[in-house]
């Protein structure tokens, strides 16, 4: 009768193998100590899923605490809960993920994590470019992890269809600036880059709230002042 894997990476019995011959490491995820691991399950074991939507939810959790206590911090709230629901939607389309599909072949087990995420999203971002669920996903990751772009490159399709898109990719930027301490004006006037200017003009006179005040730090990123100069100048 073969040892049965559960969905925490362990054996039942307890006869756990040793990695094949020639195994290695894969990527590393986004700022989780995590390896994947080339790591073929014993002849004839049987798979048992037990992934509940508490499982799901204890692994988005920490997450989503760090994103809120960060954006409170920063002025803007409402971006971590944006960001809490799309991480919970992209999980929730990982875990959907038939496990025949080749994106879980190599992981030790078939569980969706945080680090499976990460190259989740990244996979479905490289298949398609306008994927604005993946492109979101990896901004909250970022953030989260405290990413020096502030996951800011992510927007940039997202910008091109929608240039309101803009309040959030200010508040991106201002959140490294302000948590980090790094400048990251060049990497949102590049992504700004994206949006028709012509539109991102139009929302800050008929833009509503935040937006508007974002359309304007960005006009002035755009023509050359940096991110604090901008922010200051608007807040």
């Amino acid at each position: 009768m073969g040892c049965v894997l559960r969905d925490q990476g362990v054996l039942t019995p307890s006869s756990i193998p040793k990695p094949a011959p020639g195994f290695h490491p894969g990527r590393w995820g986004i700022g989780v100590h995590a390896v994947r691991i080339r790591w073929p399950a014993p002849a004839g074991a049987i798979y048992v899923r037990s992934v509940t939507a508490a499982d799901i939810d204890q692994q988005i959790t920490p997450i989503a605490d760090s994103l809120r206590a960060t954006a409170h911090a920063v002025g803007h709230p409402d971006l971590a809960e944006r960001l809490v629901s799309t991480l919970r939607a992209a999980m929730a389309a990982l875990d959907a993920l038939p496990r025949t599909d080749d994106f879980w072949a190599g992981w030790a087990n078939d569980r969706p994590t945080i680090t499976k995420l990460s190259e989740y999203a990244g996979a479905r971002l490289d298949r398609d470019p306008d994927d604005f669920l993946a492109g979101r996903t990896l901004v909250a990751l970022a953030l989260s992890y405290g990413a020096n772009d502030g996951g800011l490159p992510y927007l940039t399709a997202e910008l091109a269809a929608d240039a309101a898109a803009v309040g959030d990719a200010v508040i991106a930027a201002q959140w490294i600036w302000s948590e980090i301490g790094l400048d990251t004006t060049y990497e949102l006037r590049r992504t700004l880059s994206a949006a028709d200017r012509t539109v991102v003009e139009r929302l800050t006179r008929d833009g509503q709230g935040w937006t508007a005040v974002a359309a304007r730090i960005a006009l002035d990123v755009l023509d050359g002042a940096g991110l604090d100069e901008a922010y200051t100048r608007h807040r």
